[in-house]
């Protein structure tokens, strides 16, 4: 049977790490992880392969490139096709696609002592350059399958790349940045009731320190250039009772907002006030047209939230998210400029 070569995609990815982990020479990663392939995938569509013998994977080489440079990974081979030029087939196939797209050099990374590795790929044309290349694994503390942890707690209060303003709410309530002291808070909230996790897909349930600290440490690298997305602690005084934040905001854009409050202060129209004030900032602040929320219909409370902050509903979304294995209704709210800003 002829061996037939296709992009290599997320569903390919199970086969091709277990044909990974059975040869020596390969170094693997906890970025080399499945959660990280769809992306890395995504940015870079069509350029990894894989070569098939029917339904059997029995080559996979990764592929990609930075705009000025590309660079092949992992590439390899199952014994009983070794011989048949394959490997070789996989590299020129992803060089030329290389080319393609305006990228005149490719790197590869070989291990000193992957004798084997080195004479095939200096039989191919690449030759060593002299570079050391050195890697640290950038992880959430405690992670399985990384090389090294980094501590993300190192950060402090001001490791913050582009902090969000501090929104005045009223004189009780105000809009500030995370810090390092909010971790045990977040757990707290989070550990009261399964009703966030239940209501907000993102929010695991049970919360730990852990996912505390990550949040955190997200909220402090991003940027509004960059990430397109801002976060703010809700306060009261200098109590953490809650989050907000929206995301994908560029110009002309439609950013959705978020938020959350702790449940021993439902009931108290703080979270109305929070959401009004933060649509008047980022009608002023930001180019965008509208801004727009989404709740399950199993949380009437927080639409009703968003209606008393001056949010439209615009439509039901049937069956639009499967949550805990169960099909949910989506309820569609909107906020033009104008209706907030008039």
């Amino acid at each position: 049977m002829s061996i037939q070569i296709a992009s290599l995609t997320a569903n390919d990815y199970p086969e091709v790490r277990r044909l990974w982990e059975s040869l020596p020479g390969i170094g693997l990663g906890y970025c080399d992880s499945e959660k990280f392939i769809p992306s890395y995938l995504a940015r870079n569509p069509g350029l990894s392969l894989v070569a098939r013998d029917g339904n059997r994977i029995v080559a996979a080489v990764m592929c990609g490139h930075d705009g000025r440079r590309g660079y092949l990974s992992h590439l390899a081979v199952a014994p009983s096709h070794r011989g048949q030029r394959l490997g070789r087939r996989l590299v020129e196939a992803c060089l030329h696609k290389l080319w393609t797209e305006g990228i005149t050099g490719c790197n590869i990374r070989v291990f000193r002592d992957n004798a084997n590795g080195i004479a095939f790929w200096n039989h191919i044309g690449f030759h060593d350059v002299g570079v050391n290349v050195m890697r640290r694994e950038l992880v959430e503390p405690g992670a399985e399958g990384a090389l090294d942890s980094i501590l993300l707690n190192d950060l402090t209060d001001d490791d913050h790349l582009d902090p969000v303003p501090t929104i005045r709410v009223n004189e009780e309530i105000a809009l500030t940045p995370f810090d390092w002291d909010d971790q045990s808070a977040l757990v707290e909230h989070f550990n009261s009731t399964d009703w966030y996790s239940r209501q907000m897909p993102l929010i695991p349930h049970p919360y730990t320190a852990e996912h505390a600290r990550s949040w955190i440490t997200k909220c402090m690298l991003q940027s509004l250039d960059g990430d397109q997305t801002r976060n703010w602690a809700i306060r009261r005084q200098r109590e953490l009772i809650g989050g907000i934040g929206i995301g994908g905001i560029e110009p002309n854009g439609s950013p959705e907002i978020g938020y959350w409050l702790a449940q021993s202060h439902w009931g108290r129209g703080i979270m109305t006030g929070v959401v009004r004030t933060l649509s008047q900032f980022a009608f002023r602040e930001y180019p965008i047209e509208k801004l727009h929320a989404r709740v399950f219909h199993t949380n009437p409370a927080s639409a009703r939230v968003l209606e008393k902050a001056g949010f439209t509903l615009e439509g039901t979304l049937r069956r639009h998210l499967v949550h805990r294995e169960v099909p949910r209704d989506v309820l569609y709210y909107g906020m033009l400029k104008e209706e907030c800003c008039s």
